[in-house]
């Protein structure tokens, strides 16, 4: 095995060569062969062949030619070691079974990242629902609590397998996200929320934070929001806090480190919140938002502009915008902004950029709805809409004499 190893990790495997392993591999990879060393390494042969394979177009559609072929032995022992040795293995020590919980979403990994691979996934009944159970383990089985102490942890937390699965689940039906996503975890969008949250507080909680899986959590509960149910439960309670808290405890942390890393899970939080800050009336997630410094979070992330989509520019300038005519929000604002100045992150910010001007523009949004709630009596005040067609409406409106009601 030591030897196979060496061999395909040192040269790309032409057809014959990878159909040849995968053939020898067999006879640790059956159902009714309990999990071994072979059979743990058998694993990481597949998953180094598949990476090493696919160094070029043509090998890597070789590659995926013959693990479309191996997938139905492949998944077969997979979901019975699923059984044997992780729901009913008790008495396995559990270093053993993190290994095999590790080694089996790993090498979905090939499967997950290629489209025509992921269809042998999709059209597996039994796939998603296991990996949902799993992911649910991560959180609610002691002996699975993602931890980066002991001699093995969980390295490979599921979250990275299920986002392409969720990717290819967006355009389904309903029936198809209960029947793969909910049901398996008792049919609750509600406990599936919980879980979603718990593994992206335990994420940011790590010393040092889990920043390699952070952004596969925030992106899986983004994807999930697609179906209704799912989304109304992550803001029943309180996505949006925990993302704006999470995306804050992320830019406070020094900028040379892992800066790359750190951009994507910062980009991917904007591209959550860009999202569901207005779902329903909007006005809550909005003060949840600012009220957990979403202000400092926009304020510090000049240094990963290059990595950023749009969405956090989006909120600053268009989203909250909109809600300053609520006073709740217009003081919520307000108290996020004096935050920004007692942290003096104003002053590192380039006045010649677009974060500056709509900064600049944002705050004296809020100083005008300020000024105006001190100036006025608030039972009195009175806006005029610059649409004129509107202006144009109410004229109208004005001007019919009002109906007087007729007593028969």
């Amino acid at each position: 095995m030591l030897r196979l190893m060496t061999f395909v990790n040192t040269h790309p495997c032409s057809k014959d060569e990878i159909e040849r392993i995968l053939g020898a591999l067999r006879c640790h990879l059956q159902p009714g062969v309990n999990p071994s060393v072979s059979s743990l390494a058998s694993i990481q042969v597949i998953i180094s062949m598949a990476a090493t394979s696919s160094t070029s177009a043509e090998s890597s559609q070789v590659v995926i030619d013959c693990f479309q072929k191996f997938w139905p032995i492949l998944w077969s022992w997979l979901i019975h070691i699923y059984n044997t040795c992780i729901i009913t293995a008790k008495h396995l020590p559990t270093e053993l079974r993190l290994q095999i919980k590790d080694g089996l979403v790993r090498i979905l990994v090939p499967y997950t990242h290629k489209q025509l691979l992921r269809s042998c996934i999709l059209s597996t009944h039994e796939v998603i629902p296991t990996l949902i159970r799993l992911w649910h383990l991560e959180i609610k089985d002691p002996d699975f609590t993602l931890s980066t102490k002991g001699t093995h942890g969980t390295r490979f937390p599921v979250s990275e397998v299920l986002d392409p699965c969720f990717k290819a689940l967006i355009d389904n039906s309903s029936d198809a996200w209960i029947e793969n996503v909910i049901a398996p975890i008792g049919g609750s969008a509600k406990e599936f929320a919980s879980v979603a949250l718990a593994h992206i507080r335990h994420d940011i909680s790590q010393k040092p934070p889990d920043l390699e899986h952070l952004g596969y959590d925030v992106d899986l509960m983004a994807r999930s929001s697609i179906y209704a149910p799912i989304r109304h439960a992550l803001l029943s309670l309180h996505s949006i806090r925990d993302v704006t808290t999470t995306l804050v405890r992320l830019i406070l942390r020094p900028h040379s480190d892992n800066h790359a890393l750190v951009g994507r899970n910062i980009d991917v939080c904007f591209w959550y919140l860009n999202g569901f800050l207005e779902m329903l009336d909007g006005t809550t997630w909005i003060i949840q938002a600012l009220d957990a410094q979403i202000l400092c979070a926009i304020m510090k992330c000049e240094p990963w502009l290059i990595q950023l989509r749009p969405h956090f520019m989006n909120i600053l300038s268009k989203t909250l915008p909109k809600y300053l005519i609520y006073r709740s929000v217009l003081s919520s604002a307000s108290r996020a902004i004096s935050k920004v100045r007692d942290l003096d992150l104003e002053a590192p910010i380039s006045k010649d950029g677009q974060l500056w001007q709509s900064w600049s523009q944002f705050k004296d949004l809020v100083e005008d709805g300020l000024s105006l709630l001190r100036s006025t009596d608030t039972d009195d005040i009175q806006m005029i809409c610059n649409n004129r067609m509107v202006r144009f409406r109410i004229t109208l409106l004005k001007s019919i004499p009002p109906i007087t009601p007729t007593v028969s």
